[in-house]
């Protein structure tokens, strides 16, 4: 298993581990290095996105997965150890709708193993991939955190899914799509039908958390409500839920009223000039960015206490909270309990 794998990894003292994210849009590549006291630095890499076919999904139906490996091994720099491949959303999608079968996956599975014998394909189900971020939230955002006895919970967006946890015990993950929505932005002239559209669609995919306890304590947004929470004015910020949830909106009153170009003026000019380590194209994903502060919206009036607040931020020390980085963090831990 991979478990055992990140042992021998880390008993034989390989300084860098690297773990590839194929998400629904794109895929890439988190190689993390660990110094002598236990501290992790990080480098993001792109390897692939639907302009150069690196959707895993596509690749896994496609059977192309000797080109697909090869542009993994491609950005991989000597002495890195790959530790796991592992597909989100986008593939549990691509499962559920039998567009790709248990037999595409197994075939992919052996021919990660012959290339690489000490790394895993994996499929995450959506806790495995609430619970990575949870480590990954916790292990950057801990020394912003001055209250011990304040657990730090998050809320995260991807292309095809959302996952929110308060604590280990309270996590979950859901169908809540972005990139289904965005290439309905072209077909409409008016942005407020899109956006009409696109608010009845996510109240439905939220629907569940309607019955759930609303969730209450501090939460960490990242990934792409951290993006859209930027392009609001409110990224590296304590905001509470009904602040953040006005600021969102007044995004989108600025879209429904603004000229395109504007709009998407406003949002370059919040994200790459205030957090340009966060690397966003936000001219191309604008749209997507849009659409991801109207989800956000639907989750903080749905599934939180107006008395929560959060700190909305992709990354701090050069460290991003993504679900790649709390796999390196549960071999780290595991590694140092060895």
């Amino acid at each position: 298993s991979y478990s055992f794998c990140t042992l021998l990894v880390f008993e034989r003292n390989m300084q860098t581990l690297v773990v590839v994210d194929c998400g629904s849009g794109h895929t890439e590549l988190l190689a993390v290095t660990r110094d002598a006291k236990g501290n992790l630095t990080e480098e993001k890499r792109r390897v692939g996105d639907i302009r150069n076919g690196g959707i895993i999904d596509k690749v896994v139906a496609e059977g192309r997965d000797e080109e697909f490996l090869k542009m993994i091994e491609d950005n991989i720099k000597e002495g890195e150890k790959l530790l796991m491949i592992g597909c989100t959303g986008g593939m549990r999608k691509a499962v559920r709708e039998k567009l790709v079968t248990t037999e595409m996956i197994d075939r992919m599975k052996t021919s990660v193993s012959k290339k690489w014998t000490s790394c895993s394909f994996e499929v995450l189900t959506g806790l495995q991939e609430a619970k990575y971020e949870l480590l990954a939230v916790q292990r950057v955002f801990s020394p912003l955190n001055n209250d011990p006895t304040i657990k730090i919970g998050y809320v995260s967006g991807g292309g095809a899914t959302c996952q929110v946890a308060s604590h280990a015990d309270d996590v979950d993950s859901f169908h809540c799509s972005t990139l289904e929505v965005t290439p309905l932005f072209s077909n409409h002239d008016c942005p407020k039908e899109w956006l009409q559209v696109v608010e009845r669609k996510f109240f439905d995919d939220i629907a569940h958390l309607q019955d759930a306890p609303r969730r209450q304590g501090l939460f960490m947004g990242i990934t792409m409500h951290a993006t859209a929470a930027a392009a609001a004015g409110i990224g590296d910020s304590i905001v509470s839920r009904d602040d953040a949830v006005s600021s969102l909106s007044k995004l989108i009153h600025h879209v429904l009223l603004d000229p395109v170009a504007e709009w998407v003026a406003t949002i370059q000019e919040r994200i790459q000039v205030k957090h340009p380590r966060w690397l966003i194209d936000t001219h191309t994903r604008a749209p997507l960015i849009a659409a991801s502060a109207m989800r956000l919206i639907c989750i903080l009036k749905t599934g939180f206490h107006d008395d929560a607040t959060f700190y909305f931020s992709r990354c701090h020390d050069e460290l991003h909270a993504d679900w790649s980085l709390g796999v390196v963090v549960e071999a780290h831990d595991d590694g140092q309990q060895k």
